[in-house]
């Protein structure tokens, strides 16, 4: 609610159109994200989250060159961002769900440079490897999640709901499989 009240407020606010395009995505509603991180970027082209939440949207909306692109975008401006291994991970999202794991692995194990601590990279990197029937980096990677995220299963990343629509959905059973070859428990 508060990010509507700031909307209302000042709906030509850079920031503002960021977080409402943030809010948007996290709620499932990529495809009404769009417009305000776009608009957010004809104000300010050099807008770090705004490239990152509009990379975000896109890749629950299965737009993954668009969504890769403007990841690209935002490392290009801010190659040492704090959030760099956020940016790197739905990267790594983009070309797993489309099939590509020699490539999602790459960027997972950016992700992973960028910021160990970080739990998700690791699960991206397990599936990944696992895709690619490489079991001992999916092993060493699903331990390294684990280790963070003791209790999370693969209905507890289905849970998320983090795809915008069935084709999303339907590549993200890529995932899930991945983690399940992992050896991450449903």
């Amino acid at each position: 609610h508060a990010a509507e009240r700031a909307y209302a407020l000042a709906p030509n606010d850079v920031r503002v159109l960021t977080e409402r395009g943030r809010v948007l995505s996290f709620l499932g509603r990529s495809e009404e994200a769009l417009a305000p991180l776009q608009r957010a970027l004809e104000r300010d082209r050099n807008h770090v989250d705004a490239w990152h939440w509009l990379c975000y949207a896109n890749v629950t909306l299965a737009r993954h060159p668009e969504g890769i692109a403007a990841c690209e975008e935002a490392i290009r401006l801010s190659p040492r961002d704090r959030k760099l291994s956020g940016f790197t991970v739905v990267v790594a999202a983009a070309y797993l769900y489309d099939g590509n794991d020699r490539e999602a692995l790459a960027w997972a194990r950016r992700a992973i440079d960028a910021n160990p601590r970080f739990s998700v990279p690791h699960s991206w990197a397990a599936a990944a490897a696992a895709n690619l029937d490489d079991m001992a980096t999916a092993r060493a990677a699903l331990a390294e999640f684990r280790r963070m995220l003791p209790h999370y299963t693969v209905t507890s990343f289905r849970d998320e709901k983090l795809c915008a629509n069935e084709l999303c959905e339907r590549q993200r059973e890529r995932y899930y499989d991945g983690l399940r070859k992992a050896g991450l428990p449903d």
